[in-house]
């Protein structure tokens, strides 16, 4: 509720109770950090973790009646900017309040304070569990294989390009505010992405072009406009290569990750299979090491568990604390402990 969390006071009163404790001089400092919802508290408790010697991150969901989650917006209403400091955060999903101008009422604000943690250079957490490390790590992981092959970067690559020109018409159908191309339109869409191989297949690729082609006129009409929005948003960083990372990170996870990884596990699965069948006479003996598989992988019966289990596996993994998102993520909190 709204009334719990006012009572935990501004940043300067969470700092000034140190000073009642019977050990002030040398407790740690305590950080409150208030974050959207539980899977959140992972996510970010890695960020916070190498600077614990001297400090206490008590992470927090905000819940509204019913026991519900208030999510972002309900966060920063709640909240407030202005009780937020040294020890009292936000971290949150950027969404598009760093590259569409005034997406929301409070945009402008949330881009001036130091001390609203966001994900850096992506629309949510979900989206740095896409990088080449973290996928590699869910194929071993589903498929055991000696070597993977394929070119993740490349995959990751090619998507993104593909789907550049819609999701750049997508993004500037959210900032006219005109519903002609909403989210729900490009998830669709994107839900059409398929792979053959490691490439993107020929269906795919015919299917974005007509897609596009069906809103050309919508971009002419609006050309001007159209073409200083796109200015706008490569000045902010968004390029054909990195666009993914900007898209809705629950979308991405599903349509281009967890499609790519069950894409190239499947295969190295097979493969195993066909190695069994091919190599192992004793019946019992292929029973137990087929079963030994499944249960390691924890995949018995089909693409669909398969994918599941990927997903379980993409939001079990660390960041990748090399991917510059995750570095400039660290900037943003060394910024305030510094």
């Amino acid at each position: 509720m709204a009334s719990d969390i006012s009572s935990g006071g501004s940043s300067e009163f969470l700092a000034a109770r140190r000073l009642f404790r019977a050990n002030s001089s040398s407790a740690k400092e305590e950080i409150v950090v208030f974050v959207e919802d539980e899977v959140d508290t992972v996510f970010w408790r890695h960020f916070f973790a190498k600077y614990e010697s001297d400090k206490i991150f008590k992470i927090k969901v905000l819940r509204c009646e019913n026991n519900v989650l208030c999510g972002k917006d309900s966060l920063i209403k709640f909240i407030g900017f202005d009780s937020l400091g040294r020890n009292k955060l936000i971290a949150i999903d950027s969404d598009y309040d760093y590259i569409i101008d005034n997406y929301h009422p409070y945009t402008q604000n949330l881009r001036a304070c130091k001390y609203a943690i966001h994900t850096s250079d992506t629309y949510s957490i979900e989206n740095y569990k896409i990088v080449p490390s973290i996928l590699k790590e869910a194929i071993y992981l589903t498929s055991f294989c000696e070597q993977i092959s394929e070119d993740i970067d490349a995959m990751i690559f090619e998507a993104s390009q593909v789907l550049y020109n819609l999701f750049i018409i997508h993004l500037f159908s959210t900032n006219k505010k005109d519903n002609k191309y909403k989210q729900s339109d490009f998830k669709s869409d994107l839900h059409n992405l398929t792979y053959k191989n490691e490439k993107i297949s020929e269906e795919t690729n015919t299917y974005i072009s007509n897609r596009i082609n069906s809103l050309n006129s919508y971009i002419e009409n609006n050309r001007s406009e159209y073409d200083n929005f796109l200015s706008q948003l490569k000045s902010k960083g968004v390029e054909d290569y990195n666009c993914w990372q900007f898209m809705n990170g629950h979308d991405v996870l599903d349509e281009i990750g967890i499609k790519i990884v069950a894409n190239i596990s499947n295969k190295y699965r097979g493969e195993y299979l066909q190695w069994l069948h091919a190599n192992v006479a004793d019946q019992t003996r292929k029973e137990n090491l087929l079963k030994k598989f499944n249960n390691s992988t924890r995949v018995a019966d089909g693409l669909h568990q398969l994918k599941d289990r990927i997903r379980e596996i993409l939001y079990d993994i660390k960041p990748d604390f090399t991917w510059e998102a995750s570095i400039k993520n660290d900037d943003q909190i060394q910024a305030i402990f510094q």
